[in-house]
């Protein structure tokens, strides 16, 4: 049979490499290098795989082949053809050294059993003890006896390292150990525990507006350096010393980790909004109120140029001082809501000007000034004189008119019920002047009696003289 492991000539083993062969990169090199790899029937159950190759390799180097890493474990050079092969094993495991949360990792493979080079036998180990073969290497050299690590949630302890049975390999002896409650049985780290990370504060989802800052406290038994990170830095930023400096309205994950390892760190999303900047702006539907008569205030709060409607308002009359408080006297706050009020005139005494001030209640600074005219009561002897029928019959129209004395002026009309308090149903205006009213009865039904209401005429420049004139509905029958 054709053997490639065995081929002596070079110029037929650099046909079969161009042919057969592999790029396989060997200690971390950026660049492939050209072999043959070939199984071989030897230690089946550890992968080993024969490599021929016209570069050197040695003992120890760690090979990459088909995404999985190989070690080494033997080496014979062909000086005369100049030619290299070995064998190499697979490292299932990537084993982590703690060091005071300084991670040391080590891609190794493990043996309950050895081939001994002094009596040519396999040694079997005693229970709970293991052999760790790895490359002789710095992370290798950080091992020390009595360290522990964890393999699939089980621990051990170095108990012997050996260097000197094959030049480039690095030979652990372990023997099984109490796992303790520090350890990271999820991550397989040994004292693990002791190295997580948690964030005190802020707390998770905080809001904070852009521009402000606020200081990241975290708890570490580990004593490490820690990194801190920011998702997004147009959102917020976060220092060397955990200070969190927001940037631009949107959310960012804030994590802090130590710096020497990944496995632990915690995070926050950290929300940043545009600053509150309230304005108000207050109407009011007149802005001269004579006496006995009320004007609709109505406000809209502004955060940032857009409308909200939570905030409230505080609605208030001051004098043309804008400081001193008009007392309710002359002017009475009725039927106030969040961004609403009614302001009725009541002024006895002389004409005011004044204001009615409106401030935001959770900002004294923020308000705005409405002017009002107040004018007074005077006494009167202007009378209203309704003249029209006493009675209307059901489902008719019929008018009526006003006077005014010792001078005509205009009125205003509404329909009350008998009581002249209360609504009536038993008419409706159909269309008014300043010195006439059309009137439409109802039809007389059991819903709609036969009965009195009132037409009231209310003088425009003075809601205080007004007139009732009583008519009486009735049925056509």
């Amino acid at each position: 049979m054709f053997d490639l492991f065995n081929i002596s000539d070079t110029a037929d083993f650099e046909f079969i490499q161009s042919q057969i062969g592999t790029d396989v990169y060997i200690n971390e090199s950026v660049e492939p290098t050209r072999v043959v790899i070939t199984n071989t029937n030897l230690e089946q159950i550890y992968d080993d795989k024969k490599i021929s190759s016209l570069s050197h390799i040695h003992c120890g180097d760690i090979i990459v082949h088909e995404g999985n890493k190989y070690i080494l474990i033997t080496e014979i050079s062909t000086e005369r053809y100049n030619k290299y092969k070995g064998i190499m094993r697979r490292l299932p495991f990537t084993i982590i050294f703690n060091k005071n949360c300084v991670y040391n990792y080590v891609d190794a493979y493990i043996e309950t059993a050895t081939f001994g080079l002094d009596t040519g036998q396999y040694i079997t180990l005693p229970s709970g003890a293991i052999y760790v073969t790895m490359k002789d290497s710095i992370d290798s050299q950080k091992i020390k006896l009595n360290d522990r690590f964890l393999i699939k949630g089980k621990a051990f302890k170095v108990t012997g390292i050996d260097t000197y049975e094959r030049v480039g390999l690095c030979k652990i002896t372990a023997q099984v150990d109490q796992l303790s409650s520090t350890d990271d049985l999820i991550n397989n780290v040994a004292d693990g525990l002791t190295c997580s990370v948690k964030i005190v504060s802020p707390s998770n989802n905080i809001l904070l507006n852009v521009g402000e800052s606020s200081q990241l406290v975290y708890k570490s038994l580990s004593g490490s350096a820690m990194l801190f990170s920011s998702s997004d830095s147009n959102v917020a930023t976060i220092n060397s010393n955990g200070i969190i400096t927001t940037v631009g309205e949107g959310a960012t994950t804030i994590t802090v980790q130590l710096s020497n390892n990944v496995y632990y760190k915690d995070s926050i999303v950290v929300n940043v909004k545009l600053a509150d900047k309230y304005t108000i702006s207050a109407t009011s539907d007149k802005s001269s109120l004579m006496y006995n008569e009320s004007a609709l205030i109505t406000v809209k709060v502004y955060n940032n140029e857009v409308e909200v409607f939570e905030p409230s308002v505080t609605f208030s009359m001051v004098y043309a001082n804008m400081t001193t408080p008009v007392p309710a006297t002359i002017v009475e706050l009725t039927n106030v809501t969040k961004h609403t009020a009614n302001i009725h005139n009541v002024n006895a005494g002389i004409p005011e000007d004044c204001y009615i001030k409106v401030t935001l209640d959770s900002d004294s600074n923020i308000y705005d000034y409405i002017p009002m005219h107040l004018d007074y009561y005077r006494p009167t002897n202007k009378t209203i004189i309704v003249t029209g029928s006493t009675t209307i019959t059901s489902n008719k129209t019929d008018t009526w008119t006003s006077s005014v004395s010792p001078n005509q002026e205009d009125v205003t009309w509404s329909l009350y019920a008998d009581d002249q308090v209360s609504t009536t149903n038993k008419a409706t205006i159909s269309s008014q002047s300043g010195t006439s009213v059309v009137l439409k009865s109802a039809m007389v039904s059991s819903s709609v009696p036969q009965g009195y209401f009132q037409l009231k005429a209310t003088l425009k420049t003075d809601s205080s003289v007004y007139k009732f004139y009583r008519i009486q509905l009735k049925s056509l029958i």
